[in-house]
């Protein structure tokens, strides 16, 4: 990633921006530590693919878990979880 720079700030996260290859990449870093990614077209073209669609179709995992957590909707935003790129869900168990 280079030239990262602040596009908002809010009492609970920053919104970043910062180049990638040939992308620009979104993030939300919560106060609290928590980083987000925004899931769109830059982020599936600096993932290898065409586009969000063409992400799904290659990607079965992916798909799954918007099907299983997300009622199928695409989300705006996925976590970054040590590394690894997660699709939250407001599901909680017991």
């Amino acid at each position: 990633m280079t030239n990262p720079r602040v596009i908002q700030q809010t009492p609970e996260y920053n919104i970043i921006e910062a180049d990638f290859k040939g992308t620009i990449q979104t993030f939300r870093q919560w106060h609290n530590g928590f980083v987000e990614i925004k899931f769109n077209h830059d982020f599936a073209l600096a993932n290898g693919f065409k586009g969000v669609a063409d992400m799904l179709r290659h990607e079965p995992n992916v798909r799954y878990q918007i099907n299983m957590y997300c009622g199928g909707t695409v989300p705006e935003w996925i976590a970054i979880i040590n590394g690894e790129f997660m699709i939250k869900t407001n599901i909680q168990s017991n």
